[in-house]
């Protein structure tokens, strides 16, 4: 999408299917300041003030592009994750954005991986704290040897693993 912006605000707009898509755009908003507004008025309640922050700063400056995430309430789908990138193409003698782009695509997907995957990672270092259980890791290509405080302790690993080979240990 692009705006153009006099001083602040936009005053064309460019959007096409996938964005329309993307945040549930009516058909009656395509064009003008629809899309923007209607932008702005899904973005996450706790989200839009850091977004519009950022934004602000596109658009009086210092940034001249920016990258970041927020949640987006998308009116058939509900809470979704955006990426969005925009940048600044060209700016008037007091340093405004005159010309601006952006790119916006989904990562929700990406969010709920990177949250199961934490909560997985949880649950396992629990397991292995109740279970007094301890952890070696071997990169076999380099040779190199990590292990916890517990694993040093419980297998007599040198604590410093300098000179230590793990199939040593083993055979």
């Amino acid at each position: 999408r692009q705006d153009r912006c006099a001083a602040h605000g936009p005053t064309a707009t460019y959007v096409d299917e996938r964005f329309v898509d993307l945040i549930g755009l009516p058909p009656g908003e395509k064009r003008g300041l629809g899309p923007v507004s209607f932008w702005l008025e899904h973005i996450h309640p706790e989200d839009r003030p850091r977004v519009l922050d950022v934004r602000e700063k596109l658009y009086r400056g210092p940034l001249d592009r920016l990258s970041m995430e927020y949640r987006f309430l998308h009116p058939v789908r509900g809470t979704r994750w955006l990426s969005h990138l925009a940048g600044v193409a060209s700016r008037d003698a007091n340093g405004n954005a005159v010309n601006k782009f952006g790119l916006d695509h989904g990562v929700t997907e990406q969010k709920a991986a990177e949250a199961a995957r934490s909560e997985s990672e949880t649950r396992l270092a629990t397991g292995a704290d109740i279970a007094r259980l301890g952890y070696i890791e071997v990169d076999w290509a380099t040779g190199k040897v990590y292990a916890d405080a517990r694993s040093v302790e419980l297998l007599g690993i040198p604590p410093t693993l300098e000179g230590f080979r793990i199939l040593d240990f083993y055979f």
